[in-house]
């Protein structure tokens, strides 16, 4: 399997073999699948040019993720119908038994047929709406181009650092210059070509440019280039040409390559040169750049740069040169690069901060660029253990999105890129490994092997490939030996931290594989959906729950148990059951959370027995319930619940517990009434009536004991007056709290009145709302003959409002 493609590369074969005549395909089903199999195979070469660079067009990361997430699921269809319609001869029993078991075979055969043709017919939907979308957002080949290098490259700030700021250099740059010049009085004086090599982010292109720097005013011509990932060698050419000759020429770039190389090779045919080719990652870039330089026997000197150890290899064969592997920073240099860093010296770090100073050292593993992105993030981060602690453990888990560590990713990714395809997915899987562990090398490749990463027709030929990948990864300086045997042969490995964080990031984006670091997750993963046919439960500790979330957790069929933490505050109000599909099996949840608005709407979870809630309130808590259809029991012992759980919270926090449509409570198998007056004696209602003002929906609603003065008035409201109540006291001074009339959203807020006040005003508007012709849509009131309480209409939403009012 490639990454890159989806499922696409083992789909299509499987395509082409359903039809054939051996499963006997019906005429529409036949034409359903060679129109996919048409359509998939015009996708396949565009998602090879997406996977080629990185892509910010947000469009085209959606569309080419869409393709690939349609494709798993077509493979999942196609392995399901040919699982099924496979049948071994050797098993089928003979005689009357062999009878019944071929009439049951013609019978869940046609059920499977005419299943298998439903999912085609929608996933041939699906795919036309890929298409149109494609279209519709003019998402073309030509988005897909390689960047362009006038993209300011990363590592040009550190490529122009002072000398006397760099630390641990000048070991490593008195070694090279020993490499690239010869003893004085050596006779030979033919070209020399020094390649330096090593994983990303280890200053090989700084080390080369002070090289350059300090050496090329001993030679009569000089250039510096960077060749990158994605070159445009007639530019870099044209490049050499004008560094060499000062701008000698003009408008090369108008002239044939021949004939820029031509140029180039006279000028320098008599002359000492010195020329540093920057990061070169293909071999073939290496052959047409040196067709220019020419060997003169005047002592010039040429510097490679490259992460790749073949291509390093490359550029030294057929001329005198060496490979120099640089190597990463000594722990002391380490310590002196990150303390000056962030405190200008190691011993203005505090004494608390360095026995963690030490375990991001060690995850660093002696990287300048991972050391100097780990140190510019603390530096702007609180002086504080728990801080960095915090950075510490996220070294790796691919989570941090601040911009020094997104610029190290960008540099490092390039090593990703330049990888071919079918590389790219067992360098991907290495995510599911955690830092730090010893990789056998067996183990990875049989694990390549049973993933479907590996081609080949046997196990034999398989494994073959699966060796030469894993020395590709070894050469490519993406995963580091760490045993190897008396033959030379790496037997175990380790993924550096800061590769680690790349491919883990990587994987998430790409929808691979999606790593629980210190058991918990960022958000719900892409991959969690209704394609988990026979999920039963699920237990999860989230960063954050959105409401797609939700959805996508509600559209598991057979979830019957889920146990859900979310760790970080959310504005976001989660309604549960809007959609009656979602979790329709679901026995159990259990929901903790710090600062979560959860909402359950009426029916939701219909199977539902078992229900915890962990809610951690500091100051104010509001409990909503929903009473319609529950039992007097059952609300009462979820008061007295949360009562309890709010009685035992260490901040006391202050509880307002709404119940909605108390007077529909059921019991017996019948609806009861619930009033406010349900062991008193109506009273007459002495006050003058006036309205209701507003719409005729919803059902009626009115106080049965006569109030003599309203206490308070709380309010439910978001953008329409979803509910109000009030409470008050009687003629006897005896006080009665109306259950809250309307729904069961907004936020409550109250207005509470001393025993002295009086509510003077109220005052509001009436409009159209959605479907309704007119509902409350916003209330004022002022305190200063004094209002008593309300009556009116609601529904959803407060429908009429009128008031009760006598003089003062």
């Amino acid at each position: 399997m490639e990454i890159v493609t989806g499922a696409l590369s083992t789909l299509l074969p499987k395509l082409a073999v359903l039809l054939t005549s051996q499963y006997n395909l019906q005429k529409k089903l036949r034409d359903d699948i060679t129109f996919l199999k048409a359509e998939l195979e015009s996708m396949q070469p565009v998602l090879e040019r997406v996977s080629e660079a990185p892509i910010t067009d947000k469009q085209i990361m959606i569309w080419a993720r869409e393709v690939r997430e349609l494709s798993y699921d077509i493979e999942d269809s196609i392995d399901k119908f040919m699982v099924h319609i496979e049948d071994n001869p050797s098993a089928k029993p003979r005689g009357f038994g062999g009878f019944i078991h071929k009439s049951l075979k013609l019978l869940t055969t046609a059920k499977l047929r005419h299943t298998i043709a439903s999912e085609i017919t929608g996933i041939k939907e699906l795919v036309y709406e890929v298409a149109s979308r494609h279209e519709r957002y003019k998402i073309d080949t030509a988005s897909f181009v390689r960047p362009d290098n006038t993209t300011i490259d990363p590592r040009l700030m550190g490529i122009y650092e002072r000398t006397s700021k760099l630390v641990g250099i000048s070991g490593p740059q008195d070694k090279l210059k020993e490499l690239v010049m010869e003893p004085e009085g050596t006779l030979n004086r033919h070209l020399k070509v020094v390649s330096v090599v090593g994983p990303g982010g280890l200053g090989k292109t700084t080390l080369a440019n002070i090289m350059y720097q300090q050496l090329r005013e001993q030679f009569e011509c000089h250039a510096f280039v960077s060749v990158s990932l994605n070159p445009d060698l007639k530019k870099i050419l044209c490049s050499i040409l004008r560094q060499v000759t000062k701008n000698l020429y003009s408008s090369i770039e108008a002239w044939p390559v021949d004939e820029i190389i031509y140029n180039t090779r006279l000028h320098l045919e008599d002359k000492r040169y010195i020329i540093i080719l920057d990061d070169i990652w293909d071999k073939s870039a290496w052959d047409l750049i040196k067709c220019a330089l020419v060997d003169n026997n005047c002592g010039s000197r040429i510097i490679t740069t490259s992460r790749v150890l073949d291509v390093a290899a490359s550029c030294c064969s057929k001329v005198d040169g060496c490979i120099y592997k640089l190597k990463p920073l000594s722990h002391d240099d380490s310590k002196k690069l990150f303390y000056r860093r962030i405190f200008g010296s190691e011993d203005s770090c505090l004494l608390e901060l360095k026995e963690m100073s030490e375990k991001i050292l060690r995850k660093c593993g002696g990287v300048p660029l991972a050391i100097n992105t780990i140190a510019s993030l603390l530096a702007s981060k609180p002086k504080h253990i728990n801080e960095w602690y915090s950075v510490h453990n996220s070294i790796g888990s691919g989570l941090v999105k601040e911009t020094s560590v997104e610029n190290m990713r960008k540099i490092l990714s390039m090593s990703y890129y330049s990888l071919p395809s079918n590389l790219k997915a067992c360098l991907l899987y290495l995510s599911i490994f955690p830092e730090d562990y010893t990789i056998s090398r067996d183990q990875l490749i049989r694990r390549w092997i049973s993933e479907g990463f590996i081609p080949g027709e046997d196990v034999v030929t398989s494994y073959e490939h699966a060796e030469n990948y894993f020395s590709e990864l070894i050469n490519r300086s993406l995963i580091e030996p760490e045993y190897v045997d008396s033959h030379g042969r790496v037997l175990d490995c380790h993924v550096h931290d800061m590769i680690l964080d790349l491919i883990t990031s990587l994987s998430y984006d790409e929808n691979f594989v999606t790593a629980l670091h210190g058991g918990q997750l960022s958000r719900l993963p892409r991959w969690i959906s209704s394609s988990l046919l026979c999920i039963r439960t699920l237990d999860m500790k989230l960063n954050t729950l959105a409401l797609e979330d939700l959805k996508n957790l509600g559209a598991i069929v057979c979830l019957l148990d889920l146990c859900l933490m979310v760790l970080n505050d959310e504005t976001e109000r989660l309604v549960v059951g809007v959609d009656r599909g979602e979790f329709q099996c679901l026995v159990r949840l259990s929901f903790v959370s710090n600062a979560m608005r959860i909402i359950f709407s009426k029916q939701a979870m219909p199977r539902l027995e078992n229900l915890e809630l962990a809610l951690e309130f500091k100051r104010h808590a509001t409990i909503r319930i929903d009473c319609w259809g529950s039992s007097v029991d059952e609300v009462e012992r979820a008061n007295a619940a949360i009562q309890r759980a709010v009685f035992l919270n260490p901040n006391h926090p202050k509880l307002d517990v709404i119940r909605h449509f108390y007077n529909d409570m059921v019991g017996d198998d019948e609806i009861i009434s619930v009033h406010d007056d349900m062991n008193e004696i109506e009273e007459e209602i002495l006050a003058d009536k006036m309205g209701p003002w507003g719409g005729n929906g919803g059902v009626a609603w009115d106080i049965k004991v006569a109030s003599c003065h309203l206490e308070s008035v709380t309010i439910c409201s978001g953008t329409i007056i979803d509910a109000i109540s009030f409470s008050y006291r009687d003629g006897n001074g005896r006080q009665h709290t109306t259950q809250y009339w309307g729904g069961t959203g907004g936020s409550a807020y109250s207005i509470r009145l001393g025993a002295t006040e009086f509510l003077r005003e109220v005052s509001g508007t009436v409009r159209p709302f959605f479907s309704i012709p007119s509902a409350v849509t916003s209330l004022r009131s002022r305190k200063t003959t004094a209002l008593l309480v309300s009556f009116g209409r609601s529904g959803a939403y407060l429908h009429a409002l009128g008031v009760y009012v006598r003089p003062v």
